[in-house]
């Protein structure tokens, strides 16, 4: 006899913060029903797997590890808990939204993006069974896997809650990168003529004795477009840094870095 599987899952992401619906393209685990057998997940050690389970999932995409926020957990955690205790489902559930949830769990954020899920299985899940079907329910929706694999986020937090009235498990994994490590730069003009130049991307100008400050949360590069024949110069931005251009007796543009008063 196979027993069907209730699954749920949401996302709010780190591009776009409108959340979708997605049913996973894998099949959730399918119990065949032995009379008498209840199983039940051990929800701490599927904490510990899931957490594990979604570095190994950015490493295999050639995403940085993560590490573990405890701000992120504890809000995390705070909202699993809710979701359980409520049955109340969805990323503003609790009247909040996961940046306020995170700040309000005391993390500094410069990005924060959210996972969620639920599930329910009639005769219940191994730990593992219950792990990997949240891990494959994301992985297999293009939103929740945008955030799993997200390079700009650094740290994590994950949860899961189980309902005691209806018995579903919610899951939740909270992305972050707090704000001590966005990246903070002054592009100064001391050349004699205006400037273009490329900020993670976008076009900028620079007009002449101007200085330009820059807030990005991300890693991103700086790329000057120099007058003339000159052939543009491309740099990684690097935080509490200022980039000031001149020009010497030969006419050339070049760029002076130097360390940001703070």
């Amino acid at each position: 006899m196979r027993i069907p599987v209730l699954f749920a899952l949401l996302a709010i992401g780190v591009a776009a913060p409108a959340a979708e619906r997605v049913a996973p393209r894998r099949t959730p685990p399918v119990a065949v029903l032995v009379k008498g057998e209840k199983r039940s997940a051990d929800v701490r050690e599927a904490v510990e797997r899931m957490f594990l389970g979604t570095n190994s999932l950015r490493n295999a995409g050639g995403r940085a590890t993560l590490s573990r926020d405890p701000a992120l957990t504890a809000a995390a955690g705070a909202f699993a808990d809710f979701m359980a205790q409520t049955d109340r489902y969805g990323h503003e559930a609790d009247g909040s939204n996961p940046s306020a949830r995170a700040g309000k769990a005391g993390y500094d954020a410069c990005i924060v993006a959210e996972n969620i899920a639920y599930q329910s299985l009639s005769t219940g899940f191994s730990t593992d069974e219950l792990v990997q079907t949240f891990l494959d329910g994301w992985m297999d929706s293009p939103g929740h896997r945008a955030n799993m694999l997200a390079p700009a986020v650094t740290e994590l937090g994950v949860a899961i809650a189980r309902s005691a009235s209806s018995g579903k498990y919610y899951g939740v994994q909270l992305f972050g990168r707090p704000r001590s490590q966005s990246v903070e730069i002054d592009v100064r003009n001391k050349a004699d003529v205006p400037l273009n130049y490329e900020f993670d991307g976008e076009a900028q100008s620079l007009p002449v004795r101007t200085t330009v400050r820059h807030l990005q949360c991300r890693p991103t590069t700086l790329v000057f477009h120099w007058p003339g024949k000159q052939v543009a110069t491309r740099l990684d931005a690097e935080t509490q840094r200022v980039y000031e251009v001149v020009r010497d007796g030969s006419g050339k543009f070049r760029v002076n870095l130097e360390r940001a008063h703070q």
